[in-house]
């Protein structure tokens, strides 16, 4: 999976892509304007999102639910609150299924898994785990085309890595994200962003857990509880 899969995101929903006019190459871009940042226009580097994920690779049994997700560059730090009925793959590596599950990649580096009962932490040598902004930019995108989805006007942008990386933004100056998917192991997995707001969140979003040092049962992307 690509990068963003490599850095605990997850994602939902088929698209119905058509065609568009072609336009002038820009920054690298094949075809249409430069790519965004990862959840806005280049001035922005903080947000928060209600998502609905849709993970046909990962659960196929349960593929539905909704999370929210919170992002601060700036940090380093961000944060998927997967909401009741999630089966999320970083959670399920801690044994937490169904049940609410919060996943912080925190500023102190390291990555906590918790619910309601447990908590557990890992670190990696390659920390932090937050995406980075300029992700898209840096993995020589080509503008696939603007289309209408629910509604909205988008420009949309495809990036090859293990994967097929399908990125669409809202055409104004905010440059908000609406959908992102790609295809793992050959299965969708998509983000829906339902409601979008910039700006930094609280804080407390990304403060580390107290008393959490046990290690995770299993090694959710190759990090371990040392």
């Amino acid at each position: 999976m690509m990068k963003i899969a490599l850095l605990l995101c997850c994602a939902a929903t088929l698209l119905a892509l058509s065609p568009c006019a072609a336009m002038p190459v820009q920054n690298g871009n094949v075809g249409g304007p430069s790519a965004p940042n990862w959840g806005g226009n280049d001035s922005l580097f903080a947000w928060e999102a209600l998502v609905n994920m849709t993970d046909v690779s990962d659960a196929p049994e349960h593929p539905n639910w909704t999370f929210k997700y919170f992002y601060n560059w700036n940090s380093k730090a961000s944060r998927y609150e997967h909401q009741q009925g999630q089966h999320d793959e970083v959670c399920a590596k801690a044994n937490i299924v169904d049940d609410e599950c919060t996943v912080l990649n925190a500023a102190d580096g390291n990555l906590y898994l918790f619910s309601n009962t447990q908590c557990c932490r890992c670190s990696a040598p390659w920390a932090p785990f937050t995406i980075r902004p300029d992700w898209l930019q840096d993995d020589s995108p080509k503008y696939t085309g603007r289309v209408t989805m629910d509604g909205q006007l988008a420009d949309g942008w495809v990036a090859y890595g293990s994967s097929d990386n399908h990125y669409y933004a809202s055409t104004d100056s905010s440059r908000r994200p609406i959908r992102y998917l790609e295809h793992k192991n050959g299965k969708l997995k998509t983000w829906e962003f339902l409601k979008w707001i910039p700006g930094a969140p609280q804080s407390d979003k990304f403060a580390t857990p107290e008393n959490c040092q046990t290690p995770c049962p299993a090694s959710p992307n190759g990090c371990t509880g040392q």
